[in-house]
């Protein structure tokens, strides 16, 4: 069995491995408003993608849950089931998208790892 895996997906696969060994990094929450407002974030093309990553800024919490549960568990469907209001939340008015728990479970692995990352370095150098 031969597996190809594109390059965003590798690294999705290798940011959630990392998350789940280091489970004690979080990224600091912020407010949905506060990020539809930075212009950076509204540059962003609307999709799964930015969905995803606004899930991941807004609600560390549940987006830690899905990563921490095994892929098409029950745990997993009852996570991503308690994070569709923060998903509505963080999609563009007016986008039609499709997302599987897959997509939606590699593109937040991703996002949450960089921002946990970012939140990591940014409390080392106040110390």
């Amino acid at each position: 069995m031969q597996m190809r895996m594109g390059y965003k997906s590798a690294l999705a696969f290798n940011s959630e491995a990392y998350i789940l060994a280091h489970q004690e990094e979080r990224p600091e929450a912020i407010t949905t408003a506060a990020l539809f407002d930075d212009p950076g974030f509204q540059q962003l093309p609307s999709g799964v993608d930015k969905t995803s990553f606004c899930l991941a800024a807004t609600d560390p919490a549940g987006s830690a849950t899905i990563l921490k549960a095994e892929p098409g568990s029950d745990a997993e469907s009852r996570a991503v089931g308690t994070a569709v209001p923060a998903i509505s939340a963080c999609t563009d008015t007016g986008t039609k998208m499709a997302m599987n728990k897959t997509l939606l479970r590699l593109n937040l692995a991703f996002h949450y790892y960089r921002l946990s990352r970012m939140h990591a370095n940014a409390s080392a150098g106040k110390n």
